[in-house]
């Protein structure tokens, strides 16, 4: 992956190791809401 990528992970059910650049976008790890591309962006 290239330097500047964002990695997003469904069905991880917040599990994932904390990472820059890395989301799990799974409604389970995020309190059962959609996350938009652009919110994370800006986290990221």
């Amino acid at each position: 992956m290239g330097k500047r990528s964002v990695n997003l992970h469904g069905h991880s059910h917040g599990r994932l190791k904390p990472l820059p650049r890395q989301f799990d976008v799974g409604v389970d790890a995020r309190g059962l809401r959609p996350v938009s591309l652009a919110n994370l962006l800006r986290r990221a």
